[in-house]
């Protein structure tokens, strides 16, 4: 992979003039921004996480260190839906499931939580020894769930069982995981700035790393994707508290 320290600006999309002269990229009008649209105040400290449903941008879950999970229409009257309130300290990560059906959840309460979305329930929960930072569904097996502790422990369960099935040590505490879009890679980030690269069978089990040390900082997130317009290729960014971040492809 070749690495290249980026800031946040769009060097590769094609331009258009508006009618006053200015070069515009073809994303542009996506991103006219007009004013507020709505303020959700619902959560009384800091905001830790927050993701669209899949393919539905009127329904927004967003997450906080006090302990709860807010699903919201974001329609043209917003409005809060439910509440999830079952953790009992911050909620540090969570995902949607590939349908919307389902959400899960990580919490510095040491657990992962499986909701359904419809009725707010709790379906499982799974413990662990320590907090645990991150938590994602494998893309395409949303029985398979990878969480990452703040022990150094990246951790898969089956959600049928609430069993976790394989576990690894790592040399630091993990900060975020993600896969890549084939759900063949899983990416760990630390908090001593390495990226660990995990390669994913068929059916979901994880195989050994390999470790990259991008930093001196903690890995604050990171995210794959085949958006790199010019070349075609699989791209990753990685952010880190060095106040970087890192496009590699």
């Amino acid at each position: 992979m070749s690495n290249d320290t980026v800031s946040i600006a769009a060097t590769d999309a094609e331009s258009d003039l508006t009618s006053d002269g200015k070069q515009l990229s073809p994303y542009t009008d996506s991103y006219q921004f007009k004013g507020v649209h709505h303020i959700f105040t619902e959560h009384t400290k800091a905001v830790t996480t927050l993701q669209f449903a899949h393919q539905n941008k009127d329904l927004l879950c967003f997450a906080s260190s006090d302990c709860k999970i807010t699903f919201a229409s974001t329609a043209k009257q917003p409005s809060v839906l439910q509440q999830l309130t079952d953790h009992t300290r911050g909620v540090t990560d969570f995902e949607w499931s590939m349908t919307n059906e389902f959400l899960i959840s990580s919490s510095l309460d040491n657990s992962v939580r499986l909701w359904d979305v419809n009725t707010a329930r709790c379906l499982r929960i799974m413990y662990d020894d320590a907090p645990v930072t991150s938590v994602r569904f494998h893309p395409f097996n949303n029985n398979i769930v990878v969480a990452g502790t703040a022990a150094s422990k990246l951790k898969v369960y089956n959600i049928s069982t609430g069993k976790c099935v394989q576990k690894f040590s790592l040399n630091a505490p993990i900060t975020c995981v993600n896969f890549d879009s084939s759900g063949q890679l899983l990416f760990a980030g630390d908090a001593k700035g390495n990226v660990h690269i995990f390669e994913v069978g068929g059916l979901g089990q994880v195989g050994p790393s390999t470790r990259v040390n991008i930093s001196t900082r903690a890995v604050t997130s990171v995210e794959y994707m085949r958006w790199h317009r010019k070349h075609n290729t699989p791209s990753l960014l990685v952010s880190s508290c060095d106040n970087q971040v890192r496009f590699f492809r």
